[in-house]
């Protein structure tokens, strides 16, 4: 599949990320990529990589999670004898990344001293392994993630500022799935398709109405508990497998968050109604992308092609009985009435008839 594909969702804040990917990717300057935890910083990374003309391997390294002793010969390898116990070379995770790419993730929390040492291999574009005279050439593509703001941690000190500046050249953000809602039941669907079982709407205005401090990590978990709950696979995933309160996201209890948003007047009915909202968003923006071509829009939302005939099918009699419904009390005009969604649904059914 395309690599872009993987980055889901109709969204106007994940159309400008894929934009600012496919201008990126092909480019061999460090990538920097912001984003709060459980975004999809990993994904991104790979995907650039994935459209990159690079032919080497894609090599991930938790830099925070490596001892500061550690940090040089990891990174850059040894020779046999450079220290007691280096009975073996090692060549290290850039020599491993050689045309290819590197992910150093987690990259605020690198310790002063292992900066210093990054710097000096970005600046000089060459690797030195410990005990070793020589210097290879960096042939590797450094990108680097965080969830963390750099510039606030330069500014008290913590990150140099010059390695900062030779990071931050090509900067991807990636937006929180709250920032995102009409991406929710996209996603939902695609994670439940996984384990392979369908949502029922019920369990999608649910999964709507809820917050997600954890992002789209989080409701990966809550779709795949969910999934684990209903024992026969193939059922649907329903509201009551989600157990919402149960499933609190412990971000939630921290910040004092609510754990979900405030349920829409109408009860479940107006749930329902919110789903149906976003399905058809989803399919408009979908078929606006695809010139209005089904079949394509099916394949870029990663959906199938009935599922957009279905969304169509609903919308066109949400139109005929919105028009049918005669003008509210002080109105000259049917249509004065919520005029845009209906103009909006009219020009989307007549997209897809075209084809």
């Amino acid at each position: 599949a395309e690599p872009l594909q993987r980055i889901l969702g109709v969204s106007a804040a994940i159309a400008r990320l894929r934009s600012d990917l496919a201008c990126f990717a092909r480019r061999d300057a460090p990538v920097l990529i912001t984003g709060a935890v459980g975004v999809g910083k990993d994904l991104v990374a790979e995907v650039v990589h994935a459209l990159s003309e690079r032919k080497g391997p894609y090599v991930a390294i938790n830099v925070a999670a490596m001892p500061e002793t550690l940090f040089s010969t990891e990174l850059f390898g040894h020779v046999r004898g450079a220290f007691t116990g280096a009975t073996h070379a090692n060549d290290g995770a850039f020599a491993l990344a050689k045309h290819g790419t590197i992910l150093l993730d987690e990259i605020g929390d690198l310790a002063p001293a292992c900066q210093t040492q990054l710097l000096r291999v970005l600046e000089a574009r060459k690797v030195r392994r410990v005990g070793d005279a020589r210097e290879v050439p960096l042939e590797a593509r450094v990108v680097c993630a965080t969830n963390v703001n750099l510039r606030e941690r330069v500014a008290l000190g913590a990150f140099r500022l010059d390695l900062f500046s030779r990071l931050d050249v090509m900067r991807l953000q990636v937006p929180s799935l709250d920032s995102r809602r009409e991406d929710i039941p996209l996603l939902a669907s695609h994670f439940a398709r996984l384990h392979g079982m369908p949502v029922a709407e019920d369990a999608l205005a649910a999964l709507c109405a809820r917050s997600y401090p954890g992002n789209v990590r989080e409701l990966r978990n809550v779709v795949e508990r969910a999934a684990a709950r209903t024992f026969a696979k193939g059922e649907p995933i329903r509201a009551a497998h989600l157990r919402v309160d149960e499933d609190d996201h412990p971000l939630s209890r921290a910040t004092g968050r609510a754990p979900s948003l405030p349920v829409s007047e109408g009860g479940p009915a107006g749930l329902r109604e919110q789903v149906r909202a976003f399905e058809a968003e989803t399919a408009r923006r979908a078929l606006e992308q695809c010139n209005g071509n089904k079949s394509e829009a099916a394949r870029v939302l990663g959906a199938e092609r009935r599922w957009i005939a279905r969304v169509l099918k609903r919308e066109k009699k949400n139109v005929t009985r919105r028009l049918a419904r005669p003008p509210r009390v002080g109105s000259n005009d049917v249509r004065s009435v919520d005029a845009q969604p209906v103009i909006e649904r009219d020009a989307l059914i007549a997209h897809a008839r075209a084809n």
